[in-house]
């Protein structure tokens, strides 16, 4: 599961990962950046070490947590991610993430909690997700996603 991000003022970065298993699944992941600035839209510390594992009912159902901790500049910004996936209608699905965020925010000790919600329909889906102390500073954030996959 490769990824590639570029962004202005000369950013770069990726990230890989490896999945094993198919009702039962574990995987394990790697991210790195140039360390340049930009606007992070995700969750997580792209500079950082990813371990996942879960259940499929099916393609379409499952349950799994997700633990992403940067590991380059700050090592105590720790995400935890409890993901559901349902089917909801003719392929169309639905997707709960609850984020436990740990870390420091202006040198103090924060335990927050974030949440999205996922509709997809076959190519297209919509997203609101609230995200505490957004890329480890003081701000929250809610954002609205509509997209298309391809």
């Amino acid at each position: 599961m490769p990824s590639l991000q570029v962004a202005s003022g000369g950013f770069w970065g990726g990230s890989a990962g490896l999945e094993t298993g198919d009702t039962w699944f574990a995987g394990a992941g790697l991210g790195r950046t140039n360390l340049r600035d930009y606007a992070n839209l995700n969750f997580d510390p792209n500079d950082a070490w990813m371990l996942w594992g879960g259940y499929r009912w099916s393609q379409s159902r499952s349950l799994s947590l997700q633990v992403v901790r940067d590991n380059r500049q700050n090592p105590s910004q720790q995400n935890v991610h409890l993901l559901y996936r349902t089917p909801v209608a003719d392929q169309r699905l639905l997707t709960f993430d609850l984020l436990a965020k740990t870390g420091l925010v202006d040198g103090a000790p924060i335990h927050r909690l974030g949440l999205s919600v996922t509709y997809d329909w076959h190519q297209y889906f919509v997203r609101l997700a609230y995200d505490p102390d957004v890329n480890f500073t003081p701000q929250d954030m809610w954002r609205l996603s509509v997209g298309s996959r391809f």
